[in-house]
């Protein structure tokens, strides 16, 4: 969706992005630049803007007119783009294929960030909190960082520990005991959403991730490997796995109180 809750745009194994009116569900126009599946796509905040990935391995950013007109390309992963999300100032892209999460320059098309699997979890290849730096890191102040003093608190939603998704639990599976890869990756909630970002991986640990440094700063462990996740508008990080369990997890301390709140304001939040 549009950031005005106007548009709708959607993409699929056509290889084509469309631009819907949302309310008089009239298709605007269509995007066919790539040259594989569209996997995933998201709004540009403060612009008539996507950006959409999948099959073809690059992340394209069009214009949502009318008559959509490429902007620019990200190009730089090494398999299917999985998923894509764009901080909240429009600066910059995160995106992730089954090896590597990317951090972008969204005016430059620059990789400010590459986080691997090794990096986070300490192969002998490439020990914890190492990455793959460019000649530059991104310009992304940390802000207060509640991570290293606050617990972080689970709560299960719901639990189906059967096989709702058929072939594609069982499929999935089978991939997580091969090899450990990357599966869906958001940014965290509220004012933690310019300076880390969550990635779930088949091995069933989300890793909390710093987007000035690629470190871990916070994992914790799922039942069974993570296909869904989302980020709340201030706190919470909701979390659905591949049998059904849904996770609920706050990444602020208990009584947390953003500038401006209410206390009413903070026992909805």
């Amino acid at each position: 969706f549009s950031y005005d809750a106007a548009l709708l745009i959607t993409g699929g194994q056509d290889r084509i992005c469309r631009v819907w009116d949302i309310e008089s569900r009239e298709e605007l126009g269509c995007f066919e630049e790539h040259e594989g599946v569209v996997v995933c796509v998201a709004t540009v905040p403060g612009m008539d803007a996507a950006v959409s990935g999948g099959g073809d391995r690059i992340i394209r950013m069009w214009t949502t007119t009318r008559n959509p007109q490429p902007i620019r390309q990200f190009i730089g992963h090494d398999g299917v783009v999985i998923s894509i999300s764009i901080t909240p100032d429009g600066e910059k892209l995160l995106s992730n294929d089954d090896r590597a999460c990317k951090m972008w320059n969204i005016n430059t098309g620059a990789c400010l960030l590459n986080v691997t699997l090794d990096s986070l979890t300490g192969s002998p290849s490439n020990h914890r909190g190492s990455i793959h730096r460019p000649e530059f890191t991104p310009p992304m102040p940390l802000t207060k960082n509640f991570l290293n003093s606050v617990p972080t608190n689970s709560r299960a939603l719901g639990m189906k520990p059967n096989g709702i998704l058929g072939s594609t639990s069982i499929n999935a599976c089978k991939i997580g005991a091969n090899r450990a890869v990357f599966t869906l990756s958001c940014l965290c909630p509220g004012e933690l959403s310019c300076s880390y970002f969550a990635v779930a991986c088949t091995n069933r640990v989300v890793y909390i991730v710093s987007c000035a440094t690629g470190h871990e700063e916070l994992s914790f462990h799922v039942k069974a490997s993570v296909f869904a996740i989302n980020a709340g508008r201030d706190t919470k990080l909701l979390m659905g796995d591949i049998f059904g369990n849904c996770y609920q997890i706050d990444l602020y301390p208990e009584g947390y109180k953003k500038e401006g709140d209410s206390d009413d304001e903070r026992s909805v939040r």
